[in-house]
């Protein structure tokens, strides 16, 4: 005890203030106790808990860890200073904490801390204030005090706060411990022992092929030539993209490939890649805290496929066709083939099966003697697809859209029969012939064909191609003839036909004839019926005398017309030696005046080739010759060079050549016709075409030593023109001429027989 209170008798007096003052003080010194120890507690976890996050997130290398946990440690001590050492170490006087119990209770009225200052100091007889007067003091104070809670003047307002904070965190570091002892294990020796411990991984990167898990350096078979789905599957932390490296094995890493993968839309942490495969290939992905950078391996199997199908096709009965073998797996086939398969692969497969359209996979089997041949039986009655399905011993598959096939099931269908000639109803006399040019085919075999015939009442007579000739009708066929095509001719002649009570045709008497084919499935086609005028001579002269004016007057105005194409073909020369310019004008202008001489010749040679047939077909003016000609035509329209000859585009042009060729010497219409035929089918097909082409070169500018040469090319060929235009004009008069002897020479001998006629009829009356 201090003496000089010791000495004060007013000391004991102030002993009720002085321990509720000492029992304030007590619980000011808990209370900052406490504030300290939670604060400390909330740094130490705080700073525990930032240097876990700033580790665990960002790998901070073992220097970095060193710097923050000193930072820690000064941060830890800074506190404990702070809250703890300097607040402890207050001497909390009697003096101040009177003047905070004075602040917090107003009735004391400042008597507090004069009390307690009344019975430290010591007595001083000299001292103004009486020892009587501090007494009184002292026992009011006391008094009032005694009713007073000293201890509520030390508030815990922010005791209680930063305590909970504190143990929320201290709980939440003890959780977090107990949940992940590992992490708190790794933290410890990285971030409080600074050793080199490695943090589990956030990001997991899994990848999967066709759907098959990847193993880092076992390699995936795949089918070469193939593209590829690649699917890395990202567990835990999904990083924005995934970096994906592929090189091919055999040019090794540095050679490498890199893309950048982005998620899917559609499945979160799933990045796809589609890579087609050529050659064996390995590849990293990295991404996130993922680095390891495994090497996953594709290995290229060069994939299994069809080298050629072939089909050992046996045909239906009624196609009467021999087995055959054919190759390729497109094919056309008739309704019921039976069609043995065999599939070419291209090495030892594991499996092979055929697809039928929509049925399930039929197995194929390897035929014995064959080891890379497989085979299927089936038979075709409808349009089929089927596809050919391969895998090989490694699990490497074809692709079945390459190696898919077609076959069409041909129904068999009715022949198609045409006649050629003639297109429409014709005008015969009654001694004259008809040739029915036609053509027949079938989409596999015609087995008959037939000319059918009436005439007038009588019962329709039948004559099969090849048969021998009946009557006056004769159907011959091309040699050699095709098994799905025939070309053919009727040859009917009228002087030879008879009608049923034996007299021979007449003038107005009905015939009608049609043509009929049949297949090898027994479908038979028939034209229809077409009918041939039976008249008399007379009407067919007419109709040629008709002809013949016109005929004139065409060979006329084309005289007229080459004329003007001459005098532009002379203009044309000048223009050239002037100006080349003014060539190309007289050269288009003569290009026109050409075109329209062709265009006469050409109807010259039509009209000249109807009246021809009019005369030989009638047997008209001089029977011998048209008995002379028509073996000349059927051989022509039959067999040339041993073969069908196809049509030309005027059916008898050749046909007139056969005839001069073989000189046929007959005087009178039909050897002036034959002349005049040719002459115009030889201008028409061959000179004036040279000049058209030659004057329509020229318009196009050519070379001055060009367009010379085509110029002499166009003045040649058009004189040769000329000069058949000419030849046609003399051969119409002579013709003429002999057309007027002719007649009055038939009306004479007309004349004659009714004189006759009349005497006989006079001397039998009597």
């Amino acid at each position: 005890m201090n003496p000089s209170r010791a000495q004060n008798p007013l000391f004991p007096l102030t002993r009720p203030l002085r321990r509720g003052l000492a029992l304030l003080r007590a619980r000011v010194r808990a209370l900052l106790m406490l504030l300290g120890s939670a604060r400390t507690v909330s740094t130490l976890v705080a700073g525990f808990a930032l240097l876990f996050v700033l580790d665990y997130y960002l790998r901070v290398p073992t220097v970095v860890r060193g710097v923050l946990l000193a930072g820690l440690v000064a941060g830890l001590g800074y506190t404990i200073l702070r809250h703890l050492v300097h607040p402890l170490g207050d001497s909390l006087s009697d003096g101040d904490l009177a003047e905070h119990v004075e602040a917090a209770f107003p009735e004391l009225e400042d008597r507090l801390a004069s009390s307690i200052s009344f019975g430290s100091r010591t007595l001083d007889p000299h001292n103004e204030d009486s020892p009587a007067l501090m007494q009184v003091v002292i026992e009011e104070t006391v008094h009032v005090a005694r009713d007073l809670p000293f201890g509520s003047v030390a508030r815990s307002r922010k005791v209680v706060p930063s305590m909970v904070l504190a143990a929320v965190a201290l709980v939440g570091a003890v959780i977090g411990v107990q949940q992940e002892p590992g992490l708190f294990r790794i933290f410890v020796a990285r971030d409080l022992l600074l050793r080199d411990a490695a943090w589990p991984r956030r990001t997991t990167l899994s990848v999967e092929v066709q759907g098959k898990e990847l193993v880092p350096g076992s390699p995936l078979r795949v089918t070469r030539g193939r593209d590829v789905t690649i699917d890395v599957t990202a567990d835990g932390s999904i990083p924005d993209e995934v970096e994906f490296q592929f090189w091919e094995l055999q040019r090794g890493r540095d050679r490498a490939e890199r893309f950048d993968l982005n998620p899917s839309p559609e499945q979160r942490g799933r990045f796809s890649l589609s890579l087609p495969v050529r050659t064996s290939l390995a590849f990293t992905v990295a991404g996130g805290d993922d680095d390891r950078r495994e090497i996953y391996m594709l290995e290229a199997l060069t994939p299994p496929a069809v080298l050629g199908v072939t089909m050992l096709c046996q045909y239906p009965p009624y196609l009467g066709r021999d087995a055959e073998t054919l190759e390729g797996g497109d094919q056309r086939l008739p309704t019921g083939t039976k069609v043995q398969l065999r599939i070419r692969v291209n090495m030892d497969l594991k499996r092979a099966s055929l697809v039928l359209g929509s049925e399930q996979p039929a197995r194929l089997e390897r035929i014995e003697d064959q080891a890379d041949v497989y085979g299927h039986e089936l038979e075709v009655r409808e349009d089929l697809r089927y596809s050919v399905r391969l895998e090989g011993v490694h699990g490497e598959r074809n692709d079945p859209a390459v190696d898919t096939f077609f076959l069409r099931a041909v129904r068999d269908q009715a022949p198609v029969l045409r006649i050629h000639t003639p297109s429409a109803r014709v005008d015969r006399t009654s001694r004259g012939v008809l040739l029915v040019r036609f053509e027949a085919h079938d989409d596999y075999r015609i087995t008959d064909t037939e000319l059918i015939y009436k005439i007038g009442d009588q019962e329709s007579r039948t004559l099969k191609l090849g048969a021998a000739r009946r009557d006056g009708a004769h159907l011959a066929q091309a040699q050699p003839a095709q098994a799905d095509r025939v070309w053919g001719l009727a040859v009917l002649d009228f002087s030879l036909l008879q009608q049923a009570d034996g007299r021979p045709l007449a003038r107005g008497t009905d015939f009608e004839y049609r043509l009929r084919v049949t297949d090898s499935a027994g479908k038979v086609t028939e034209t229809p019926a077409r009918g041939v005028n039976l008249v008399a001579e007379k009407e067919i002269v007419r109709g040629v005398e008709g002809h013949q004016q016109t005929l004139f007057d065409r060979v006329d105005r084309a005289r007229r017309k080459s004329q003007e194409a001459e005098a532009l073909l002379r203009s044309l020369n000048d223009a050239f030696a002037e100006d080349g310019g003014g060539a190309l004008l007289w050269a288009r202008r003569a290009r026109s005046a050409e075109g329209r001489v062709g265009q006469d010749m050409q109807r010259i040679a039509s009209r000249v080739s109807d009246i021809l047939n009019d005369y030989t077909f009638n047997r008209l003016d001089d029977p011998s010759a048209a008995d002379q000609m028509l073996p000349f035509y059927e051989r022509h329209l039959l067999d040339a060079d041993g073969g069908p000859v196809p049509f030309r585009d005027t059916l008898y042009r050749d046909l007139w050549s056969a005839v001069q060729e073989r000189a046929i010497r007959v005087g009178g219409s039909p050897h002036k016709l034959l002349q005049m035929a040719a002459l115009s089918h030889y201008l028409a097909g061959d000179v004036a075409p040279v000049v058209y082409q030659a004057l329509d070169q020229l318009t196009l500018g050519p070379q001055p030593a060009e367009a010379r040469r085509l110029l002499e090319i166009a003045v040649d060929k058009h004189k040769e023109l000329a000069d058949g235009l000419r030849t046609l004009t003399r051969l119409l008069r002579e013709w003429r001429t002999y057309e007027g002897v002719v007649q009055t020479f038939k009306l004479i001998l007309e004349i004659q027989s009714d004189v006759r006629d009349e005497l006989l009829d006079l001397d039998q009356g009597d």
